[in-house]
């Protein structure tokens, strides 16, 4: 597996490639100081299967919650 990372100010990217042809992607968007939301997809050419999700997370100095569909 092989992935790279890109980060700015209030984002960061990752791509990813796997053996057996998997490929992915995610993105995570600061929305304000505490919310953040993104998404994600996969491939897989083996099977031919393949997926997206998203989730949010809220974050403060005592807890963080994340919530992905």
């Amino acid at each position: 597996m092989g992935d790279v990372d890109v980060a700015g100010g209030d984002w960061n990217a990752q791509l990813k490639v796997g053996n057996s042809g998997f490929y992915g992607a995610n993105y995570m968007q600061s929305v304000t100081p505490t919310i953040s939301a993104g998404a994600e997809c996969f491939y897989l050419a083996q099977g031919g299967k393949s997926g997206v999700g998203a989730v949010v997370r809220h974050s403060t100095a005592k807890h963080v919650a994340t919530a992905q569909v």
